[in-house]
Parts: C-alpha cells; structure tokens; sequence
C-alpha cells in the first residue's frame, strides 16, 4: 500500500520492485492517488495491470488518510505500507520466509546509504531483530540520489 501524488517518474520501478518482481508469491500493489495532474492516473490506468489496484481519491490528505483507504481496498492479509521511491534488495520471497505464525505485526525498517552501497554484499544483507512480539526487518533503500545527498559528490 502506498501513497501517491504527481510521482510518475518513480512508478515503473516501484512497479518492477514489486507486482513485476519475478517473486513467487502473489504481490498487490495498491495505490492511493491524492489528485496527480503529471499523467499518473493516465500511465497506471493505460498498464491495466491485474495485480494494481488504483484507488483516485483526487484531493490531498494525510498520509495514514491514503494507508487507511488502502488496507481496506488491500485484497491479501499480509499487508506493508511502501513508499512510492523506495526499493526493496531482499526479494518478497525472502521477506516472506521471516514471517510466521509468532508475530501479529512486522515492522520493517529502511536502510539508508548510497546507491553504490546496494552492490556491497554486506550492506545489502538482511539484518532482524526478535523482540517479543515484534520482528524488524532492515531491506530496502532509496534508489533516487537525489534523496540521498549524492547530486553533489557527497
């Protein structure tokens, strides 16, 4: 579930990081626009992909306003709230496998660095955290440097 307001330019690979991923398990994109006028409403409308759900609510809110309205159009169970420029390293495959019957909620906690960090086996690995009831899972990065400060070299 993810938010979404005049971000075209970060869907295709929102799109291949998740519903076009390659993982064996079933992944629903649901997208909550708030009143895009850039052609995203026309770009997703135009892919007429089954495993995205485009929900047009036209008017900006609040951020857990957008997540509400997508867990209740959500069709699966296992529900991650996702940002529309955030990318995953681990596969869903892999996120999935630290899930069990133990927990009623996951947090899942980004990982921050350069873009080159995403090529250091290291970095890119999986770090969890049990904790009674919770488990936190560090596996996604930015991919846009621009976010990240490197448009300067630094």
């Amino acid at each position: 579930v993810t938010g979404t307001l005049d971000r075209k330019e970060y869907l295709p690979d929102l799109i291949s990081n998740t519903v076009d991923s390659g993982s064996t398990v079933n992944v629903e994109l649901v997208l909550v626009d708030g009143g895009s006028t850039d052609g995203t409403i026309e770009y997703l409308e135009q892919l007429n992909h089954p495993n995205i759900k485009l929900i047009k609510y036209g008017q900006r809110s609040s951020y857990p306003h957008y997540m509400n309205l997508g867990v209740k159009n959500a069709s699966y169970d296992l529900i991650c709230q996702w940002n529309d420029d955030v990318l995953l390293i681990n596969s869903w495959d892999q996120v999935l496998d630290q899930i069990d019957d133990e927990h009623d909620a996951y947090l899942f906690n980004w990982k921050t660095g350069r873009v080159s960090d995403m090529t250091d086996p290291n970095w890119q690995r999986c770090e969890y955290m049990r904790d009674n009831n919770w488990i936190i899972i560090n596996n996604a990065d930015y991919k846009y440097p621009q976010m990240m400060g490197e448009q300067n070299g630094e």
